[in-house]
């Protein structure tokens, strides 16, 4: 089912996939950093620190900067655990063809991070989002760690 909409930064008439979508066009959306807004992992109960029961659920966002020369500009990414493997051109004058680049893919995210923040106390809970689709290895930064034992791990 699609919805008729309007974007709620520009006022551009969109489309949008379901309710739950951001009213964004791809334009304002790219600008603003988030990344699609996935169902929430965290469970509905109140704060774990003073039980209130208003939470804000937000997508945490960082800044970076865009290019690499004297022309650079900020730019707002999803706060996320890794990103994607990026491209670059290979050395050469002239040179068109791309290569695989250490330098991450900040449109790729993988984990993108949703922080649930307490109104009552300010206490903060980190959730990521699709953690089974995080890759692993050192380009990523990231590594495996398994809790040994087929039972839950209860503390020592």
């Amino acid at each position: 089912m699609t919805i008729e909409s309007k974007c709620d930064a520009c006022g551009r008439a969109i489309t949008i996939a379901d309710a739950e979508a951001p009213r964004l066009c791809v334009d304002c959306a790219k600008k603003t950093g988030l990344a699609y807004p996935l169902a929430s992992r965290r469970g509905v109960w109140p704060c774990m620190r003073c039980g209130a029961t208003v939470l804000v659920r937000a997508q945490v966002r960082e800044r970076g900067m865009q290019g690499e020369s004297d022309h650079a500009r900020a730019q707002a990414a999803p706060f996320a655990i890794t990103y994607g493997k990026g491209e670059e051109y290979a050395p050469g004058f002239m040179n068109v063809a791309k290569q695989p680049s250490a330098k991450p893919d900040l449109d790729v995210a993988f984990g993108v991070l949703d922080a649930y923040v307490c109104r009552g106390c300010g206490f903060v809970e980190w959730y990521a989002q699709e953690p089974e689709k995080i890759p692993i290895g050192p380009t990523f930064g990231t590594s495996l760690v398994e809790v040994p034992g087929g039972a839950p791990y209860r503390g020592r």
